[in-house]
């Protein structure tokens, strides 16, 4: 457990409990608590403790409630890019099959297409990439249907923006 490993890292370094506790920045009750494993140390004492014993925060992690939620955050967040990345893709190869020529005119911070400058039947227009996502959701990935309706939503935008 966490505590046995602070524990047993303090020694290691030749700290007593008051040396550890006054390093971190805790009271030396707090530091036994921790030790004996009667408490979880909050995140940011982990991030002190890991430091100071000059170990790893990952070996602390049995303690880390939240860990597994972190994980599965950071998975469903890959998982999810993925997802708008494959979008994008099937979108730009819509684009490309009927003719439409397009440049990206603004980025997210990490450098996925937000919005796109469309050039339509002589026509320049800046549409947001949710603009199509939600298209290709509607059209649930039949690419003819993704076909006509970015087609339909053109025409319609070019008329309503004359």
């Amino acid at each position: 457990m966490t505590g046995d490993i602070i524990k047993q890292e303090r020694k290691k370094k030749n700290l007593t409990q008051i040396e550890l506790a006054k390093k971190v920045g805790i009271s030396r009750n707090a530091l036994i608590n921790y030790e004996a494993g009667t408490r979880i140390p909050p995140i940011n004492v982990q991030l002190k403790l890991a430091d100071v014993l000059g170990i790893d925060i990952l070996d602390l992690k049995d303690s880390i409630p939240q860990f597994n939620q972190i994980k599965n955050i950071i998975k469903d967040t890959i998982e999810e890019n993925n997802k708008i990345t494959n979008q994008i893709q099937f979108i730009l190869q819509a684009f490309n099959r009927i003719g439409i020529n397009y440049k990206v005119v603004k980025y997210t911070n990490n450098k996925t297409p937000l919005e796109y400058e469309i050039y339509f039947d002589d026509t320049s227009f800046i549409l947001n990439i949710d603009d199509f996502v939600d298209i290709y959701d509607k059209t649930q990935n039949n690419f003819d249907s993704f076909i006509m309706a970015i087609i339909s939503t053109l025409c319609n935008y070019k008329q309503n923006h004359r």
